[in-house]
C-alpha cells in the first residue's frame, strides 16, 4: 500500500507535463510573435523543442526593451531572423546616422511582408523613401518627427492599409493627397500638428474615423467624399464643409469661435452663425469648446442638429488676475 502511495499516479505526470509544448508549431509562432522583442528571443532557450521557433516567428520587433542606442542589437536580429515580419516599432531614432542605419535596416529581407510599422525621430529628419516598400502588405502605420519624402509615385498604393498617423511630420500638400488616395482601405486618419501644407481633402469611399490637430498653418478642412466617415475630431481654428457624409454621427470641434462649419454650400461660423439651411440629421453625438458660455448661441447652434442625443460643451473660463500695489 505504502509502494503504491508513493508511486506518482498517471494524472500526476500528466498535469506536470509540458502540454505548451505540446501545441503546433503554428499555435507557439502566433504565441511567440506576440511577446516583446526581448522576451521572444529567448522562447530559443526553453528547449530544444522551442530552438528554430522564434526565427521562424512573425518578427515582432520593438526597441522599447532593448538597450537604448544599441544599433547592433537591430542589426543582429534581424540578420538571424528569417522572417516574414509582422510589426518594427522603433522610437529612440537620433541623429543622422540613424538615417543610414534605418534604411539599411529597412532593406533587410526580414522585413519582408511586414504588417505594422511605427518610426518615431527625436529631431526633424528625412523618412527614408525606401520605407514605402511595404505599401503592399501594411495594415497599420505611424510616423513621428520627420520629413516626409517628395514626389510620391503615382502608382504607389497601400491596398490593406486601414489605419494611418502622422505626428507632427512635414509633408507637402501633393504628397499627402498622394499619400491618401494611395490609401483604398483606410479607416482611420490622424493628423498630428503637422506642416507643409494648408489645405486637406478627404475623398474616401472607406474613411470611417478622421481627427486632426491643426499646425498653425492648416486652415482648410473639406470633407468631399466620405460616405462611410462616421466621426470627425477637428482641433483648433478650421474653415471645414462637409460636401458628402451621410453617416456622420460624431463630430468634435475645439476652438469653435475660430470654426467656420460649411454643409453644401451654407457655412455657419463658430456656434453663433445660425445660419446652417441643411440640418445633419446623420449626427447623434456633438462635443462642442467654447469661450463662454453662450447658452442661446448654443440652443441657436444645434437645432441644426435634429436628431442629437448627446450633447457635451466644453467651456474655457478666462481669469486674469491682476495684482496691485500700493506705494
Amino acid at each position: 500500500m505504502e509502494d503504491a502511495a508513493a508511486r506518482p499516479s498517471k494524472q500526476a505526470k500528466a498535469e506536470g507535463a509540458d502540454r505548451i509544448s505540446l501545441l503546433p508549431d503554428s499555435i507557439l509562432s502566433q504565441v511567440i510573435t506576440r511577446l516583446p522583442t526581448k522576451d521572444a528571443a529567448r522562447t530559443a532557450a526553453l528547449a530544444r523543442r522551442w530552438r528554430p521557433l522564434w526565427r521562424a516567428s512573425p518578427l515582432n520587433l520593438d526597441d522599447a526593451r532593448l538597450p537604448r542606442w544599441s544599433w547592433d542589437c537591430i542589426s543582429k536580429i534581424l540578420a538571424e531572423h528569417r522572417g516574414p515580419a509582422r510589426r518594427l516599432r522603433l522610437r529612440h531614432l537620433d541623429g543622422p546616422n540613424s538615417i543610414a542605419d534605418l534604411a539599411e535596416w529597412i532593406r533587410s529581407p526580414a522585413l519582408d511582408g511586414l504588417e505594422e510599422i511605427h518610426i518615431s525621430y527625436r529631431y526633424d529628419l528625412l523618412l527614408p523613401p525606401c520605407a514605402l516598400r511595404f505599401a503592399p502588405t501594411l495594415r497599420v502605420a505611424s510616423f513621428a518627427r520627420c520629413r516626409f519624402p517628395e514626389g510620391i509615385s503615382p502608382t504607389l498604393a497601400f491596398p490593406r492599409l486601414t489605419r494611418l498617423a502622422l505626428t507632427e511630420v512635414e509633408i507637402s500638400e501633393d504628397a499627402l493627397h498622394g499619400l491618401l488616395s494611395a490609401c483604398s482601405a483606410l479607416r482611420v486618419l490622424q493628423l498630428d500638428w503637422c506642416g507643409g501644407f494648408d489645405r486637406v481633402v478627404i475623398d474616401s469611399p472607406t474613411l470611417q474615423s478622421f481627427g486632426i490637430v491643426a499646425d498653425s498653418y492648416v486652415g482648410e478642412l473639406v470633407i468631399h467624399y466620405a460616405p462611410r466617415l462616421e466621426r470627425l475630431i477637428a482641433f483648433d481654428n478650421f474653415d471645414i464643409q462637409v460636401i458628402r457624409a451621410p453617416r456622420l454621427q460624431m463630430v468634435c470641434f475645439l476652438d469653435s469661435h475660430k470654426t467656420t462649419l460649411h454643409v453644401g454650400t451654407m457655412a455657419s461660423r463658430g456656434i453663433s452663425g445660425g445660419n446652417l439651411a441643411m440640418p445633419l440629421h446623420s449626427v447623434k453625438i456633438f462635443i462642442l469648446d467654447t469661450v463662454g458660455p453662450d447658452l442661446d448661441a448654443v440652443l441657436n447652434f444645434i437645432k441644426y442638429f435634429p436628431c442629437l442625443e448627446k450633447l457635451v460643451i466644453t467651456v474655457i473660463l478666462l481669469i486674469f488676475l491682476v495684482a496691485y500695489s500700493a506705494e
